[in-house]
């Protein structure tokens, strides 16, 4: 009996705390759908697309802004565009999420900053692009605001299903993702991986490396880590059947960083694709090398093959306008009783 009335007095209280919580939600959606009506923010489109060309230099465009206060902060752009003719880059959505915490110490701390449908086309003369890199780095100095009493984090910043294309090849360079954490820091640790279509379907690169920044020294980013690819058959990189049937792997690690140049040890192995011809066979093996990254040119120093009925070492160049050359300092091919040197220079 005692317990009836108990249960029949707690309805009724626990009925109060369920109204005061209805209640609660509805006033709290009230307030966000007021706030959102008063802060539209696409009137700052204008502001934003503004301050981008003035860091870049770069024609751009932002179809629309949206602000989503649920569950946390989050403002979307929609159809981004920079575009200056020979460098685009074009984004279906971009969308920033923050925390609700830290805004009233002024303190914004971003989560995540994901491009959706990334498409990129560079030109073939990459100088122009390390040009382009240097201009935004210099306009990044001068719109600097050190005394901002605004503190900004932004915990990660990536890209699903990007795409990346260069003028003058049929297929992309880079289909893929990747992941740049604490990117307002001075130690940003960078992850990819993604297929490299114009060096066949089959290729692949994966990446880690960790950029360290310093905008007042010379370079501003000293990267290092490793990247790999694998799976490159040189006969759908030349679109030529006639290269020879091999298949390479190959490894780069940061090793010497400049001014003007990046330099990367390189170790690898050409292998026999399925089907080779025995001679094909006796030239696959290791390899090593030194790539170096140089105003838009890429160079390969001191490559040295060795496999089991063949030595090479040799020098490549591919310069910033998209032209070919090598240089063949030493062969040796080892046969049945045969045996001779040979050197050249080839161009493309």
């Amino acid at each position: 009996m005692n317990s009836e009335r108990l249960s029949r007095k707690s309805w009724p209280r626990r009925h109060k705390w369920l109204i005061a919580l209805v209640l609660l939600l509805a006033v709290s959606f009230a307030a966000v759908q007021a706030v959102k009506y008063f802060i539209q923010i696409d009137r700052y489109r204008e502001y934003v697309v503004r301050m981008i060309e003035e860091r870049t230099g770069m024609p751009v465009s932002i179809e629309r802004l949206e602000l989503a206060l649920l569950p946390q902060p989050m403002v979307t752009a929609r159809h981004v565009t920079l575009d200056d003719g020979e460098l685009r880059v074009q984004c279906r959505e971009v969308r920033a999420t923050a925390r609700w915490r830290g805004l009233l110490s002024r303190e914004i701390n971003v989560t995540s900053v994901t491009l959706v449908d990334l498409d990129a086309a560079i030109p073939a003369d990459l100088g122009a692009v390390n040009s382009r890199i240097k201009t935004v780095r210099e306009r990044m100095k001068t719109h600097d605001r050190p005394d901002s009493p605004w503190r900004v984090t932004v915990d990660r910043v990536q890209a699903r299903s990007a795409r990346i294309s260069m003028a003058g090849l049929d297929r992309p360079v880079f289909e893929g993702s990747f992941e740049a954490r604490d990117v307002l820091s001075e130690t940003v640790p960078v992850g990819v991986a993604a297929s490299l279509p114009f060096l066949g379907e089959p290729a692949r690169l994966e990446a880690e490396i960790v950029a360290t920044i310093d905008r007042d020294a010379e370079p501003a980013v000293i990267p290092s880590g490793w990247i790999e690819v694998r799976n490159v058959d040189p006969r759908e990189v030349f679109d030529r059947d006639a290269m020879p049937p091999l298949i390479f792997e190959s490894r780069a690690v940061f090793a010497e960083i400049t001014p003007d140049a990046i330099g990367m040890d390189i170790t690898g192995e050409a292998m026999a694709a399925q089907d080779a011809p025995e001679l094909v066979r006796a030239a696959a093996g290791p390899f090593t090398g030194k790539l170096w990254l140089r105003e838009g040119d890429i160079i390969v120093n001191d490559l040295h093959l060795q496999a089991p009925n063949l030595t090479l070492e040799a020098d490549a160049t591919r310069s910033a306008d998209g032209a070919l050359a090598c240089e063949i300092r030493s062969a040796r091919v080892y046969g049945d009783a045969i045996l001779f040197n040979t050197g050249g220079i080839c161009k493309f």
